[in-house]
Formats: structure tokens, C-alpha cells, sequence
């Protein structure tokens, strides 16, 4: 099972490949932008040329799907290109980006930003489109794509990418070996390339996190997931560990304190000790699940964000219970 959320709207892929949708607007996929108060199904599968979907990614208005075949599919706002469809048109039901865009290569994931869209390839290809602004997309530049546009390899040193994540208005990628690389808008220490100052330059094209000071705590480590937020990122090594960077404002890295991290920086082990599994990143908030199934939170408490059980802002990460 996979799932994705939106900023006002959830999706969800079953374990049989099933897509499943509910909240507001046309990118839910349905063909319509009524508000669905409860999960409707997306087409069948004859609406994905008959194959089961393995992942969906959802922006701030529009979402993106991977069937088993490798190909790719994406609905909702157009704009800026976030649907790679060579305009900037919405649409309100799936509409396939055949494998043949990327070479021949079958898309593997696919993560969407708030109006840009990253795709990874078997061959460990990255492609991007939409608005290009802070550099997000990775192409030297700040213009927005109309048609996902291979990222050049060389920028990540030839390594093969397994992982995409994109943010606001920055992106990040995992390469095989367990490097990370980040690009975009560098405000706040998001990207984490310390150059030892308290601000941070963008990025035009994808640059490995390997940090100027000692203060990088991702030296020799191997990663294997990352996740972005608004203003912040967070990545788990291959050992369960987290490593979190970038504003630090309502606690949402963790760290016992508001102050943000121009570099990647350890998380201490949860209580249990247990090792991460898996990260992901809200606007201003932040999920830990470990490896035996118990979920973590920090940031922003409002609206009862966090699992707790009230509004309080958590400076570190805390044990969300079940009732």
C-alpha cells in the first residue's frame, strides 16, 4: 500500500493496485472537482492500460502515479507544466506519460513538489518539470519546463538515483552508494551545504551534501530515504538513523530547540532505541516510524497536527500513542 497527501486532498494505492482518492478538486482524478468527503476509486484498471499502480506522489494541487509497466501519469493543475504534458493545462483524470518520454526507461517513483514534479528512472535517470524558480528542477537555471527534462547526469557524478523527494521550492535525491544531493532555494539551511555562515546560496543544479565544516554529521554515512518539507529536510541512514537540516522553527527537526541547522545533524535515538524506518516531512511538522511500527512526531501542534492529543508544539520527538 502506498499513500500521498495533498494539501487538501489524501490518495491511496492498494495492495492490489487499486487507486483510491478523496478530498477537494480536480486532482483527485474522477473527472470532476467535487469535494469527496470519503475515499472514491480512480478510474479501474482499464483507465491504467490494464497494470497495477506501485506508488502515488501528490503536490500542492496536483498528483502523480507509477503503474507496474514503468509508465507514468499525472492530473490535476497544470500549472507552470507540474504535469509535464507541454502545456499548462489541467486535467481532471489520469493522463499517461509513456516510458518512451524517458528514453525507453520506465519510471520507478515519482515525488511532487508544490508546482514541480521529479521522476526516477530504472536506469537511475532523474526528470523534472514545472515552475523552475530557486532552481528546483535542476537544470542550471530558474525556467519552468513544460515536458520532464532529463537532469543532467553528470551533476550527480554519474551516481544512479533511487530516490527523489520534492519540497516547496527544493528538491533532494538519494544515489545507490548513499549520497544525498539537494538543490533549490538554499534559505535557511535547507539544502545543507554548510559554508559556515547562517545563509545559504540556491542551488541551479543537484549538489552533493558533503558540507564545508565538521559540523556535517552525514560524512561516511550511507542514506537510504530522504524526505523535504517547506523549509526543511530529513534523511534515514541505512543503520535506522535520522539526520535532519534546514529551519528549525516549532521544533520540527527535533532537536530539543527552535534554532535551524545549516548542516546535517544526528537525531538522538528515540526511547525504544529503535531504529527509523522511514521519515516524512509537513510543511512544519515531522513523522518518524520505527522499525517495530511506532510512530514519532515534532513541530507545529496545531490542529492537533502531531497525534497527541492537544496543540503543543514538540521541540523533540514524541511517541504518538494510540487511544
Amino acid at each position: 500500500m502506498a499513500t500521498a497527501c495533498g494539501d487538501d486532498f489524501t490518495a491511496v494505492v492498494t495492495e492490489c493496485g487499486e487507486l483510491w482518492a478523496f478530498g477537494i478538486g480536480g486532482q483527485l482524478g474522477i473527472g470532476h472537482d467535487v469535494h469527496q468527503p470519503v475515499p472514491v476509486r480512480v478510474g479501474g484498471r482499464e483507465e491504467f492500460d490494464g497494470a497495477a499502480l506501485v506508488m502515488v506522489a501528490a503536490g500542492n494541487s496536483h498528483t502523480a502515479a507509477v503503474s507496474s509497466n514503468g509508465t507514468l501519469w499525472t492530473w490535476g493543475d497544470g500549472g507552470g507544466g507540474r504535469l509535464g504534458h507541454a502545456d499548462r493545462e489541467p486535467r481532471q483524470r489520469p493522463t499517461r506519460l509513456l516510458k518512451e518520454l524517458f528514453g525507453g526507461t520506465p519510471a520507478v517513483m515519482v515525488a511532487c513538489g508544490d508546482k514541480h514534479t521529479l521522476v526516477t528512472t530504472v536506469s537511475g535517470g532523474v526528470w523534472s518539470c514545472g515552475c523552475g524558480g530557486e532552481g528546483r528542477l535542476g537544470h542550471g537555471d530558474c525556467e519552468e519546463r513544460l515536458i520532464l527534462t532529463n537532469v543532467q547526469a553528470e551533476c550527480f557524478g554519474g551516481d544512479k538515483i533511487v530516490y527523489v523527494a520534492a519540497g516547496q521550492a527544493h528538491s533532494a535525491a538519494v544515489g545507490a552508494a548513499g549520497k544525498v544531493y539537494t538543490w533549490g532555494d538554499g534559505s535557511g539551511g535547507r539544502l545543507g551545504h554548510d559554508d559556515g555562515t547562517m545563509y545559504q546560496e540556491s542551488k541551479l543544479v543537484p549538489t552533493e551534501v558533503v558540507g564545508k565544516t565538521q559540523r556535517n554529521a552525514l560524512s561516511g554515512v550511507k542514506v537510504v530515504m530522504v524526505s523535504v518539507g517547506l523549509a526543511h529536510t530529513v534523511a534515514v541512514s541505512e543503520g535506522g538513523n535520522l539526520y535532519v537540516w534546514g529551519a528549525g522553527k516549532y521544533g520540527l527537526l527535533g532537536l530539543g530547540d527552535t534554532d535551524d541547522r545549516m548542516a546535517p545533524t544526528k537525531v538522538a535515538k528515540f526511547g525504544s532505541s529503535d531504529p527509523v524506518l522511514m521519515v516524512a516531512c509537513g510543511q512544519v511538522h515531522t513523522l518518524a516510524v520505527t522499525k517495530h511500527g511506532e510512530m514519532y512526531s515534532c513541530g507545529l501542534g496545531q490542529s492537533c497536527a502531531l497525534g497527541h492529543n492537544n496543540e503543543k508544539d514538540w521541540l523533540i520527538f514524541r511517541r504518538i500513542k494510540a487511544r
